[in-house]
């Protein structure tokens, strides 16, 4: 289950919680430790977004910097054999 789904079940307890207007002690820490996880949730969702989107800029940026080293410089490839292997090695084998 996705970070998303348990945020919303959670988001559904916590509102379910209010709605009864029955909060014990322990019926109150639950809450309290519901809020948490909740306040959690939404930082690992954060989290994974800014992963991704950094994940994005730096595929963005290598394009770049090929397409650079292609108009101005177009035997890099040659110079580059050994890296190219290396880093189409380490492409295929995070599939």
């Amino acid at each position: 289950m996705r970070n998303e789904e348990h945020l919303h079940r959670l988001e559904a307890l916590e509102k379910q919680f209010y709605d009864t207007g029955y909060l014990t002690s322990s019926s109150a820490d639950d809450l309290a430790a519901l809020k948490w996880t909740m306040n959690e949730a939404r930082k690992v969702e954060k989290l994974e977004s800014a992963r991704k989107e950094i994940a994005e800029i730096w595929i963005r940026t290598l394009i770049s910097h090929i397409k650079l080293m292609n108009e101005h410089h177009p035997e890099w490839k040659i110079f580059a054999e050994k890296e190219i292997k290396q880093l189409t090695l380490l492409i295929d084998t995070k599939k």
